[in-house]
């Protein structure tokens, strides 16, 4: 069986956004299949 990789950049900056970034990663690995890799939280400057 062939898998598919797929690369996602996802942000944001309204609201909680670590706990957005949270239940955006568990939506991914409930639908699409596991993550395998991430990078750190990055905060640009205001």
């Amino acid at each position: 069986m062939s898998l598919n990789k797929a690369y996602l950049c996802i942000g944001g900056n309204l609201g909680d956004r670590e706990e957005n970034l949270e239940e955006t990663r568990e939506f991914i690995s409930f639908n699409m299949g596991d993550i395998i890799a991430e990078s750190s939280i990055y905060q640009s400057p205001a």
